[in-house]
Formats: C-alpha cells, sequence, structure tokens
C-alpha cells in the first residue's frame, strides 16, 4: 500500500488504539444486547435514531469503566463517543454500504473526515494529531464487525467521504491477518427495524 509519509499505515493505526481494542468487540456486542432486550422488553416502537443513541450510551459506559489510563474520553450529546489516545483522536460511528457514514450538515463530523496536516515550516511533517473512524457494522445473521478507518477528506461537491484506508479490528481471541487490512466490509443486510434498526446515523 503506496501512503504518503505523512500517513500512518494500517498497522500503525492499529497499534494506536491497542490499549483499547480487546475492549471494543465486547463493548459493542454488550451495547446492541443491552439496548434490544430494553426496547423489546418495554415494546418500545422506537426509530434507528433513538435505538442508536441507546447503543452509544451503553456502549460508551461499557469503555468508559475500563478505566484505561492515557485514554481520554470527550462528552458529546446524544451519547456521541469521541476518545483521544496519545496524538490519535478517535470517533465511533455505524457504517453501512461500503462507506463512511455521511456528515451531512454537521460542521464537527466534516472537519473530523478532514485530516489536518502541518504546514513545511510546522516540524517533521508529520501530523500533530490523526483521526481515525471506529466503525461498526450489522451483517448477516446481525454479525457485528469492527474497522478501523483512516479518513482522508470529505468531498463537498460529490458528498462523498473518502479514506486512505480500512482495516479490520479482530474480535479478541483472533489474530490481525493480513487479508483484512485495506478490505472493505461487504455491508448491511436488512435488520428488524425493532431490535436494531438500520440508520446511516451513529
Amino acid at each position: 500500500m503506496d501512503l504518503p509519509v505523512d500517513v500512518p499505515t494500517p498497522e500503525e493505526g492499529l497499534q494506536k488504539i491497542s490499549l483499547l481494542r480487546p475492549h471494543l468487540q465486547p463493548a459493542v456486542d454488550h451495547a446492541f444486547f443491552k439496548s434490544t432486550v430494553y426496547v423489546e422488553a418495554e415494546e418500545l416502537n422506537c426509530g434507528g435514531s433513538t435505538f442508536l443513541t441507546l447503543v452509544r450510551a451503553h456502549m460508551k459506559r461499557y469503555l468508559v469503566r475500563q478505566n484505561l489510563e492515557g485514554i481520554r474520553f470527550k462528552d458529546w450529546s446524544l451519547s456521541g463517543i469521541e476518545f483521544e489516545i496519545s496524538d490519535a483522536r478517535f470517533r465511533c460511528w455505524k457504517g453501512s454500504e461500503n462507506e463512511l457514514p455521511n456528515p451531512g450538515s454537521s460542521p464537527g463530523r466534516k472537519s473530523f473526515l478532514n485530516q489536518q496536516y502541518l504546514l513545511p515550516y510546522d516540524g517533521n511533517g508529520a501530523p500533530k494529531i490523526w483521526n481515525f473512524v471506529v466503525l461498526y457494522v450489522v451483517g448477516p445473521q446481525n454479525k457485528i464487525t469492527l474497522w478501523l478507518v483512516c479518513p482522508k477528506r470529505y468531498d463537498e461537491e460529490e458528498r462523498v467521504p473518502e479514506a486512505w484506508w480500512w482495516a479490520r479490528i479482530d474480535e479478541p481471541a483472533s489474530s490481525l491477518s493480513g487479508s483484512t487490512i485495506g478490505q472493505t466490509p461487504s455491508g448491511d443486510l436488512p435488520i428488524d427495524p425493532v431490535a436494531m434498526p438500520k440508520t446511516s446515523e451513529g
């Protein structure tokens, strides 16, 4: 994979999140389970956006409770998940159809998808801080997979977010396989709207 010198490789990106990596799959599985049980038990007819707010709330609570040193979580409305590890910043979003979610009209999301690079006179050419997206994708049999994505830019004219690369975040019991680097997921399949509503938000 040919990348500019100031763009981290997938291996470097996975290394940046290595401290939290073993907890991500359990967190998202736990979050979807707890949210689904609550919606079904209360017989709530909630939309996808509301359901994903519950998912994010449970997922963030799970991760924060790990109390891992060196990880700084930010507080966002609607239970948005953002955290910093060293010189890297991460946001957790739901993905679909082999793409990063469209930022819509949100200036914050657009800014996050546009990597900020140092000017030549600012230093050694490395970025001040790198933005990464932890994407959770729902596939066959409601199987949830996680991907680490390095955003490149958001094309305002085409309204398409572009990425340098995608790398699969394996489950804790799995080892990193070279075949998962740079691939994109197969995309979402239809989901029961009550248990796990499909939405581009998250």
